[in-house]
């Protein structure tokens, strides 16, 4: 059994216990954790739920713990929505960049029953040194953008490059590592036994 907390809209807060294995099969149905679920507890009116949030076992992937927020289904909501990244950058596929990943969750205000499972990011287009930005990301029509526009969803960097020193470098780097080593043998009483 996994502890669960239900709390939200025009529900008492409560603390219950589900079977692991019938969430496990629940969330299998579906391709992420942001779906509308009928909650019946007991003698009390069945209510409409999300999952706000799922804690894991870090090495075992067991549930743990679950946090259900009890929604109306004709009021909006404000929650995260996982993003997942699409396409193969321009600058990694030609330009041999490094893409680096922001946040992975947009927050969003939206009904419960226009919420989607995930918002899909086009980076095909973005070259060495742009960025995209969770106020560029294209949202469908009844999904409003509620956290900050300016979170960096990804962003390609310049590959990192690796700079062989010249000869004359190496030669002056050996002389400047000699001297060093002459003068710490000059200083007197280091290292010398009584």
């Amino acid at each position: 059994m996994v502890p669960v907390n239900l709390y939200g809209h025009n529900t008492d807060t409560a603390s219950l216990a589900v079977e692991s294995r019938e969430f496990e099969r629940i969330m299998r149905g579906h391709a992420g954790s942001n779906f509308i679920m009928k909650l019946k507890v007991d003698d009390r009116d069945e209510v409409s739920v999300i999952i706000k949030e799922i804690q894991r076992h870090p090495i075992r992937d067991e549930l743990l713990h679950i946090d259900l927020l009890s929604v109306a289904l004709d009021e909006k909501i404000v929650t995260g929505v996982p993003i997942r990244l699409a396409g193969d950058a321009l600058g990694v596929r030609e330009g041999g960049g490094v893409m680096q990943s922001g946040v992975r969750e947009l927050q969003v205000e939206v009904l419960p029953t226009e919420l989607p499972e995930y918002i899909e990011v086009d980076v095909s287009e973005l070259n060495i040194g742009q960025s995209l930005h969770a106020g560029d990301v294209e949202l469908p029509e009844t999904v409003v953008l509620a956290g900050n526009p300016d979170e960096l969803i990804a962003t390609i960097l310049e590959p990192t490059k690796l700079v062989e020193p010249t000869v004359e470098e190496k030669i002056e780097g050996e002389e400047g590592e000699a001297v060093e080593g002459e003068e710490g043998e000059a200083v007197e009483g280091e290292g010398e036994e009584s």
